[in-house]
């Protein structure tokens, strides 16, 4: 290890990533990024880099030394921007940088081993571990994954085409890595993917697939266009798209005439496109790449192919936490609906446009009788069982364009835009007699439950939100206090 920290290698990817830390922290104060983002999109492209060359103790203390530059960078800003020192995003990108890293050193180093093994075995032949053909006989008795592995092992350590400008590639990756890692949008994110990988690989029709593995199905992330003149449609068990889904490995159609073992799949599929490479991470299939119509073929298609959909994966799996952060952050987890905050904000959206266009706005608070009761009785998991399936009720009853959130505890509210008192309360009606007519089984339990329900309208007096939920609040009192299991609407209404 000692070796590798003071080895000329070392003390270069340290002085550029000093130098990459001081331009991130200035083009970051100058576009006005979060702190940490430039960062993340500058040092993703070194810390792979580091990561490629197979060894572990530089790979570590380059992957180190990034997620510190994040945080540098983020003491940088504080003092051109004045800012307040925050540690959130540089955090997230100090995960990313040492997550992408150790996948990226992972994989280097897996390889490598299967490399080895692979050119001991057939060290009287060496053409066969870098192209194996179809008069190979040999390729019949070496697995799968062992023979396609070793098609990158050779590349990643042999130099590019003279024709391809590396200083420009590099560039490009680092372009490609930034616009990639800032996009947490899948819906933007996806045609950004699409779109690079066309121009970085030279080819005409470039198309992603979503994995589904509890369905064990492929649904495409991007519809297709009517002028798009794609034939290939992937399948999972079987054909190319079935192979790379179970060997997790790139698989080009040169492969495939190559290959004897793979010649059956030339006679599932007539249509095959160039290449299709898994997008994974950490061992997890995320989707597929589909890349056709390739207009040069060569060694640096198959590099570029492996770098870009490792980076496309990452992508991709920043994106879907993002999305479910958001989720957690915006619904109620027991029931699935809008929680308290997210509920006023959809709420005042909703008075403004009605107050704007003179339309009706009527908002219903809801309400579980004796659920505490039934707590009480049946226990916690009962009542939770309850909640749920009454929050699934909203959705048969209610229109699409009604806004349902759980209040708090086993109040429910639900905004009706476009319709009056009137209009609102055969929805009620409707749902506290289904509520009313149900029966919950609960671990052998037959439950009953029970709704009150009060209405109040946008109007003279209710003309904000706080006046319009205290109306509705107020009739659900009255509701409760003459009986409960009734609708009751607003005096003023």
């Amino acid at each position: 290890m000692r070796e590798n920290l003071v080895s000329r290698q070392f003390w270069s990817y340290v002085l550029l990533i000093v130098c990459l830390c001081t331009l991130a922290a200035l083009f970051g104060s100058t576009w006005d990024w979060t702190p940490g983002a430039a960062s993340l999109a500058v040092l993703a492209v070194p810390c792979c880099a580091a990561a490629l060359t197979g060894r572990r103790a530089l790979s570590m203390a380059i992957a180190f030394l990034s997620a510190v530059a994040c945080f540098v960078e983020a003491w940088i800003r504080l003092h051109l921007d004045a800012t307040s020192f925050t540690v959130g995003f540089p955090l997230l990108a100090a995960g990313v940088l040492l997550f992408t890293n150790g996948i990226v050193a992972l994989r280097t180093r897996r390889w490598q081993r299967e490399n080895a093994k692979l050119a001991v075995q057939n060290s009287d032949r060496p053409d066969d571990v870098v192209a194996p053909t179809g008069n190979n006989r040999q390729s019949e008795m070496t697995p799968p994954e062992l023979l396609h592995s070793s098609r990158i092992v050779p590349l990643l350590s042999e130099p590019m085409d003279d024709t391809v400008d590396q200083a420009m590639l590099l560039l490009t990756l680092q372009d490609i890595s930034r616009r990639v890692s800032s996009n947490l949008d899948l819906e933007t994110l996806i045609p950004t993917i699409i779109s690079t990988a066309k121009a970085s690989l030279g080819c005409s029709e470039c198309h992603v697939y979503y994995w589904n593995a509890r369905e064990g199905s492929l649904s495409c992330a991007l519809p297709p266009r009517a002028r798009d003149n794609f034939k290939y449609t992937p399948r999972t068990n079987s054909g190319m798209a079935g192979w790379v889904i179970e060997n997790r490995q790139i698989l080009t159609l040169r492969d495939i005439e190559a290959d004897y073992a793979l010649s059956s799949i030339l006679e599932e599929e007539p249509h095959l496109p160039d290449a299709i490479a898994p997008l994974a991470v950490g061992g997890e299939l995320l989707g597929l790449m589909i890349v056709d119509q390739v207009e040069q073929d060569s060694q640096s298609f198959l590099k570029l192919l492996y770098i870009l959909a490792t980076n496309y994966a990452l992508g991709i799996k920043n994106a879907q936490l993002f999305k479910r952060i958001e989720e957690m952050a915006r619904y109620d987890g027991q029931t699935g609906l809008l929680n308290h905050a997210s509920f006023r904000e959809e709420l005042e959206d909703a008075v403004k446009e009605s107050k704007s266009n003179s339309a009706h706005l009527t908002v219903m608070m809801c309400d579980l009788d004796h659920f505490k009761k039934l707590n009480d009785t049946y226990g916690h998991q009962a009542g939770d069982h309850v909640l749920s399936a009454v929050a699934n009720m909203f959705h048969a009853v209610f229109p699409e364009y009604a806004v349902v959130g759980r209040y708090g505890g086993e109040e429910f509210i639900c905004a009706l835009p476009h319709d009056d008192v009137e209009r609102a309360q055969e929805f009620a009606e409707d749902l506290r007699e289904l509520v009313a007519s149900q029966v919950y089984d609960f671990q052998g339990e037959q439950l009953k439950a029970s709704m009150s329900i009060g209405l109040a309208e946008l109007g003279p007096e209710t003309s904000t939100i706080d006046d319009l939920t205290r109306a509705a609040d107020m009739a659900l009192y009255q509701a409760k206090n003459s009986g409960r299991n009734r609708v009751v609407c607003h005096a003023h209404c």
